[in-house]
């Protein structure tokens, strides 16, 4: 049983958000980093998990499944980072989580960064380091290493970062999704073999100027997912090997 971060928030956000019907994905674990702020929550989820936020939208986002869109605006000018990290598990109950891989397909735009990894719990010796690199980055970076961790990472976990420069009146609006269906452009895809089974997970920021209601930058990422900020405070249970400090 993975541990627990008590956020400040509000609940039902989350718990409401639809992301189709896919019983067998399941949602182990959810980090980000917005601007060098870690916000760290693991299974079982309860609403004091879901981080809250100036702009942030979980409307979209199933707490079950961990499929679907989260959005948040920044309007700050200055250079800012956001990094969001997921471990799922696809088909747990019949197939393990042991047997599933990750890829990356094709390539990263400008300002995106992105992680495959095992999520570095070493109570049985895995040498993972995607968890240390979301929560060692800082507003202007993010420490993600573009690469897959190993072929057979165990417990397979991604990660995707958003990194962007903000002029006076700029507001961007980022997002993170992650799909069963397979999006355009670059994306990370972790595979069951066994089952057949993908999620997909994109992101893309979007930069506009606030004062003349005019583009700003252009998008960089793919589609869809996930964003969130003002993030608030951690506490570390148990993981499903063993316990993390944060």
């Amino acid at each position: 049983m993975k541990r627990i971060t008590v956020v400040s928030g509000a609940a039902a956000v989350l718990m409401a958000g639809v992301c189709g019907t896919q019983a067998q994905i399941s949602l182990e674990e959810i980090a980000l980093s917005v601007d060098g702020t870690l916000g760290d929550f693991f299974k079982p989820f309860t609403g004091a998990d879901v981080p809250s936020g100036a702009g942030a939208n979980f409307g979209g986002f199933s707490v079950n499944t961990g499929l679907g869109i989260i959005k948040i605006v920044i309007s700050a000018p200055g250079t800012h980072s956001v990094v969001t990290f997921f471990d799922h598990d696809i088909d747990l109950a019949p197939n393990g989580y042991i047997n599933e891989v990750g890829f990356a397909i094709g390539s990263p735009a400008a300002g995106q960064s992105w992680e495959i990894d095992e999520p570095g719990f070493g109570a049985k010796g895995y040498t993972g380091n995607i968890f240390d690199h979301v929560q060692s980055s800082t507003s202007s970076s993010s420490d993600l290493d573009n690469s897959v961790g190993t072929n057979n990472p165990d417990d397979v976990s991604m990660a995707l970062g958003e990194t962007f420069v903000l002029g006076a009146g700029d507001v961007a609006t980022v997002t993170f999704s992650l799909s069963t269906t397979k999006p355009a452009g670059f994306y990370l895809d972790q595979n069951d073999p066994d089952s057949g089974k993908d999620i997909y997970f994109t992101s893309k920021t979007l930069i506009v100027n606030g004062h003349t209601g005019g583009p700003g930058v252009p998008e960089t990422g793919t589609t869809l997912f996930a964003l969130m900020i003002g993030v608030v405070g951690l506490a570390a249970f148990n993981y499903k090997f063993g316990s993390r400090a944060v």
